[in-house]
């Protein structure tokens, strides 16, 4: 140390005095200036001579001053000078230090030295030294550094509990942590001492609630913890209900609750307890009409607590009587087409449940006093109604009632009937006007209905009305994929009962797939969804469907173009359908808008609906008789002999009345020219002229 390098240089000293006391000896004559050379030429760098002026001796400059590779209870210390020189270092847990390294006499530039023995977690303060071998001395203090910590560790399990629990600690420190997704928690950077570690979580408890630990010198692993769910008192969630029966029957009361497991149940009639009732229903012994007004509760516990649940009351009504019927059901006759409804009046205990069978086998469905039939067809005459009446003391059956179905010989059979729609306009901006001179010529030809209104806005809940009898939708953004459809409609009819159909869509230019109500239709043929050039071929080749539905494009359907463009594509597209052959002999066109441009009268506005059928129509008549688009669904299904309509259109009006029946059709009026067919309707009581 540098106490060794002063006794060093000491006795340099020393050894230049006995040499000047040995000159004198001999006489020797000394100037002033060489004594105090000698004397003091031991001291290097202290002393400069006066005559010679010698150099400064080199500063000894320490540096990079740092600490390395710290743990527990070691500190590396690094430091480097820019003359080789030797080593210590002084530390301590103040500033004033207190300790010194042994000194390392290497004389090197790069400085490396070792405190050990120190305190876990503890902040010591050093300065490094060196000395070169000229004597020249460096310090640099003021350094500081920390010792690593020792650590408390453990796991609470189950993770249930232990993932997320906060743990405290407490003692020779304080701190808090949070245990991982496995339960695990770490205390890091301790001191030696004695520590209180206590978890937290809520919802459950653990054992032990808090756990003591000494940190000495070394890491402490192994503090664990086991975590239990905390019990839940009881909470009902279901009531009982009150219940109402019978004398002689049972009743049932039930309750739900939750809470921890188990829950113990104890049922109570008029605040005392029933034996034997402990569990979440309850049910009584056969009653009789002295437990009416009865008052139950239920009393759901565990440890953790109790709940009594909301108190209920049972009725208990006198026996049942067994039904009586008063008014048996009655022979009914229709028309085919129509439907039949039978009644039947009953009287006992309620309530009374009903059971409608045709010839024997129970009708789906048919369970009120009163059943009324599908649409009628030739095959239901003679069919046998019965209703069998029942509540829970007995049943009885009614007497049968026949169904007389008689054939309907007032309309006409169409083999062939299309319908085409046009868009969005007025009833008074087309009729007499010269917008439309091809259509006005058909209205005066053939069946015009003066009131006849729309359903709805926008188009597309009228052209399901036409398809379903149904408003299925406003929203006129639907398409196919986004609204697939699936209940009944004109096409599924035509395909149960053996008849074609195809839906001829004009492709080009703006289709409208709203325009198109079959596109949408999930249950049916969509191999008969054909592009509108085959309709031409089929007319021409006489392959018509049954039912023809022809979707124009936006412009040719006056959405987007003009009235004279529509009419312009209904005579060159109808006419030739209209002057066909075999349309002549049994062919039903409609032409109908799908609402007013802006009239909302009725839902949809007064619209022009044009009825032509070159076999069947009384000529120029006009209706007053309001109909809607589901009307026309009938008459297209009626027409083709089909009677199950579908939505409305199964009690909309019938539209018979713009045309002959059949017996007319036999007399030769369809053979007529329309001048003969005119004059004829002249003198038919039930024609209607314009005017």
């Amino acid at each position: 140390m540098r106490h060794n390098q002063v006794i060093r240089s000491g006795k340099r000293t020393a050894a230049s005095v006995s040499r000047i006391s040995s000159a004198f000896q001999h006489g020797a004559v000394f100037s002033v200036l060489m004594f105090a050379a000698l004397v003091l030429g031991g001291c290097a760098g202290l002393v400069s001579g006066t005559t010679s002026n010698p150099p400064s001796p080199s500063t000894l400059v320490i540096s990079n001053v740092q600490t390395t590779s710290t743990t527990t209870s070691t500190s590396q210390i690094e430091w480097t000078t820019n003359v080789a020189a030797d080593s210590v270092v002084n530390y301590g847990t103040t500033t004033s230090y207190g300790y010194s390294t042994p000194l390392n006499s290497a004389m090197v530039t790069n400085h490396q030295l070792t405190l050990s023995g120190l305190a876990g977690g503890t902040t010591y303060y050093y300065e490094v030294a060196s000395a070169d071998s000229k004597g020249n001395h460096g310090k640099s203090g003021g350094h500081s550094f920390k010792t690593l910590g020792f650590s408390v560790s453990g796991a609470i399990t189950p993770a249930a509990g232990g993932s997320g629990a906060t743990l405290t600690l407490t003692g020779a420190a304080n701190a808090t942590t949070t245990a991982d997704s496995l339960g695990n928690y770490t205390f890091a950077g301790l001191l030696n001492g004695t520590y209180e570690i206590a978890p937290n979580h809520a919802g459950f408890t653990f054992t032990p609630s808090s756990q003591s630990t000494t940190v000495n010198g070394a890491n402490v692993t192994g503090v664990n913890f086991t975590d239990t769910p905390a019990s839940a008192a009881p909470t009902i969630t279901t009531q009982p209900a009150n219940q109402t029966v019978t004398a002689g029957q049972t009743a049932a009361f039930t309750v739900a609750a939750t809470g921890t497991a188990p829950l113990s149940y104890q049922w109570q009639k008029n605040g005392a307890n029933i034996a034997g009732a402990i569990s979440a229903s309850y049910t009584t012994a056969a009653t009789t009409t002295s437990d009416s007004g009865a008052r139950f509760d239920v009393v759901v516990s565990n440890p953790a607590g109790t709940v009594t649940s909301a108190t209920v009351t049972l009725t208990v009504s006198a026996a049942a009587v067994a039904p009586t019927i008063t008014t048996q059901p009655a022979n009914q006759t229709v028309t085919a087409g129509q439907t039949a409804a039978f009644t039947v009046a009953a009287t006992g205990t309620a309530p009374l449940n009903y059971q409608w069978s045709k010839n024997g086998a129970r009708v789906s469905g048919a369970t009120s006093s009163t059943y009324t039939t599908p649409t009628t067809t030739s095959s239901d005459n003679g069919a046998q109604f019965t209703v069998v009446v029942s509540n829970g003391a007995g049943s009885i059956t009614s007497n049968a009632a026949t169904l007389t179905v008689n054939a309907s010989t007032t309309t006409p059979q169409f083999g062939h009937v299309a319908i085409v729609v046009e868009e969005n306009t007025n009833y008074s901006s087309v009729v007499g006007t010269t917008a439309m001179p091809y259509l006005n010529s058909l209205m005066n030809q053939y069946g015009l209905g003066t009131q006849y209104y729309a359903n709805t806005h926008p188009s597309i809940g009228n052209y399901f009305m036409l398809a379903t009898g149904q408003i299925l939708t406003n929203d006129d953004s639907q398409t196919p994929s986004t609204f697939p459809v699936s209940v009944d409609n004109i096409a599924l009819e035509v395909q149960r009962a053996g008849k074609t159909w195809k839906d001829y869509r004009e492709l080009t230019g703006t289709y409208y797939v709203r325009h198109d109500p079959l596109a949408y239709m999930t249950n049916i043929n969509s191999a008969n969804l054909v592009s509108f050039p085959q309709f031409a071929t089929d007319l021409a080749n006489g392959t018509l469907p049954n039912l023809s539905w022809i979707v124009p494009n936006g412009c040719d359907d006056a959405h987007d173009c003009s009235l004279s463009t529509a009419d312009s594509w209904l005579k060159t597209n109808v006419d030739p359908l209209i002057k066909n052959a075999a349309f002549q002999k049994d062919g039903l066109l409609i032409l109908v808008f799908d609402e007013s441009a802006n009239d909302n009268t009725d839902g949809g506005g007064r619209v022009v609906a044009t009825f032509i059928s070159p076999a069947f129509s009384l000529a120029a008549y006009q209706s007053a008789t309001f109909y809607q688009h589901e009307s026309s669904l009938r008459l297209m299904l009626e027409g083709l002999g089909i009677h199950t309509l579908p939505g409305a259109s199964a009690t909309a009006p019938a539209m018979w009345e713009f045309f002959d029946s059949p017996a007319s059709t036999r007399a030769g009026r369809h053979l007529m020219p329309g001048r003969w067919r005119r004059a004829l309707c002249l003198r038919v009581s039930r024609c209607r002229r314009r005017g």
